[in-house]
């Protein structure tokens, strides 16, 4: 019983803070605007993700896994998706 209420509460707490990040992507996918986010809040974000990814791999903690690997891919896909919004808004402006 208590295996399942510690993988449980794992992969409840690790997804809602992995998710956490997709209201924020959704609003610069509706605005087109990624301005008052910063490349280095994302970059350390991800780092600190990867990290605990790799931790939650070496002790073998699946929901941490997953839970990671989903934050890493949603920073991800902010990330570029950011750079993509900004390289596009400097060329409009060029």
């Amino acid at each position: 019983m208590i295996e399942v209420l510690t993988k449980l509460s794992g992969y409840l707490g690790g997804g809602l803070s992995a998710l956490m990040f997709l209201p924020q992507l959704y609003k610069i996918h509706c605005t087109q605007k990624a301005n008052d986010i910063s490349y280095g809040m994302l970059f350390l974000g991800n780092f600190a993700s990867i990290m605990i990814l790799t931790h939650s791999l070496l002790i073998s903690s699946e929901p941490l896994t997953v839970s990671c690997s989903v934050s890493v891919f949603i920073r991800s896909v902010t990330f570029f998706y950011k750079y993509h919004i900004d390289h596009q808004q400097t060329e409009t402006k060029s």
